[in-house]
């Protein structure tokens, strides 16, 4: 299905969070949803289910690794309908299903309202009648939708006339060529620079929605936001080719590409900022990351990732309010004037901008070189690319650091910020102390 400026997206979404608000389950899953807990996954636009690339590349396969790997142990995931999940062949779209149903994933089909469960009978072979036709019908339109698109791109690069079909929806047509929505193009921009200063996609999500920065009076989610940061046609892209005029820096989107792959930066997709030392805690026996664990009683308690892995670590369960009061008082009392120098930072990010925006004017000049290149030279020109891509956002996330560094005195109100309700302000101290922190060992 072609997707129209990201609108079949939205679609999907709120057919399924319409599902969600009057759903009723099989009694033998043992549970009901409750339409006030749930967690959406980040979009995966562009990332193919006919070809796996949303389990290889994808949110959806990120979140098949935490399974896998057992940080997430139970719970049921939504989709429209299966292919939408996979559209590969049988047996290996039954492998990405059974990864995640075996280890106490269900999986709800709320086109069908079909569960697909360890705990029902009969569904395994219901779950395979709808992945072959799944893949069959995929295979179909990806041959036909392939061939029009690819003459269209041709013939918008060789009379260099806009593309008529998958416009976005910041650019309109006329008399050919592009014309840019100045007003929504300013609106993304907001949602990047705040994205980029070190706030939460959550914390941008109500501030974009609390600001009524809206486009076409839709309101933002995180999948929504994050399918705009990840949107390559706003540097004018599509996969290595550009298109489109570009709307937003260059320098930006990779500094967001950056922070929202970093391996050391977690991103929250709720509103709420159980630890606001979350990204920073590490386990001073193994070396994970630690998280803010709930019990059933709401008990708060510090946990090392790495203890639930098989050889699991040997870290016990710290109470988390504790800890938070005893690193909050010490950090209150630090002269963070007297730790850092910061009298270079000014040289030292000119610099990197220098480097950037010659990284930058490279990799634009060889991918101009790659068409009509033969194959050979495609090849050798496609592994410079790679190379320098990854210098790039190598780059971009050292200027991110530093552009975000602060040395002014930290002073909280301790009261204050252990309220878990004082959710903005819990968010807010989080991003600012891991502008000076780089890691706590608990």
């Amino acid at each position: 299905m072609q997707q129209q400026a990201g609108y079949g997206i939205e679609r999907q979404i709120n057919t399924v969070m319409d599902f969600l608000s009057e759903a009723s389950l099989p009694a033998g899953l043992g549970y009901e949803l409750d339409p006030n807990d749930y967690e959406l996954l980040e979009s995966d636009l562009g990332k193919s289910a006919y070809k796996g690339h949303n389990f290889t590349k994808g949110e959806l396969g990120r979140f098949k690794e935490k399974v896998v790997k057992g940080e997430i142990t139970e719970g049921i995931l939504l989709i429209e309908n299966v292919d939408r999940f996979s559209r590969l062949p049988d047996y290996e779209a039954i492998e990405h299903f059974n990864a995640l149903i075996k280890r106490g994933i269900d999986v709800l089909e709320v086109e069908s309202g079909q569960v697909f469960s360890t705990k029902l009978d009969g569904t395994l072979s219901k779950l395979a009648v709808s992945i072959e036709r799944s893949h069959q019908e995929s295979k179909r339109k990806a041959r036909l939708t392939t061939r029009n698109w690819e003459k269209m791109k041709r013939n918008a690069l060789e009379t260099g006339k806009a593309l008529k079909n998958n416009c976005p929806n910041w650019l309109s047509i006329r008399n050919e060529q592009y014309e840019v929505d100045e007003a929504m193009v300013a609106i993304m921009k907001v949602a990047f620079e705040r994205f980029a200063e070190g706030y939460s996609a959550a914390s941008v999500v109500r501030f974009m929605n609390d600001s009524n920065q809206l486009i076409n009076d839709r309101k933002w989610n995180t999948m929504s936001i994050y399918h705009m940061f990840r949107n390559r046609r706003l540097i004018g892209y599509i996969d290595k080719v550009k298109y489109y005029p570009a709307v937003i820096e260059i320098e930006l989107f990779n500094r967001v590409q950056s922070m929202i792959g970093s391996s050391n930066k977690s991103q929250k997709t709720t509103q709420h900022q159980r630890s606001i030392f979350n990204g920073i805690t590490k386990c001073a026996l193994c070396g994970s990351g630690m998280i803010v664990h709930s019990t059933g009683k709401g008990i708060l308690y510090l946990r090392c990732i790495g203890e639930r892995s098989q050889n699991g670590c040997k870290n016990g369960l710290i109470r988390y309010p504790v800890v938070e009061r005893i690193l909050l008082n010490h950090i209150n009392k630090l002269d963070l004037s007297r730790i850092y120098n910061s009298g270079n930072d000014v040289s030292v990010i000119g610099e990197l901008h220098n480097k950037l925006a010659s990284l930058n004017h490279s990799i634009q000049e060889y991918q101009s070189e790659l068409e009509g290149a033969d194959d050979i030279v495609v090849l050798q020109l496609s592994r410079v690319l790679k190379k320098l891509n990854t210098e790039r956002d190598e780059l971009a996330s050292k200027i991110a650091g530093h552009n975000l560094t602060s040395y002014e005195k930290v002073d909280y109100d301790i009261e204050s910020i252990v309220n878990q309700e004082n959710w903005e302000l819990r968010q807010k101290a989080n991003i600012e102390l891991k502008k000076i922190i780089k890691q706590i060992q608990v």
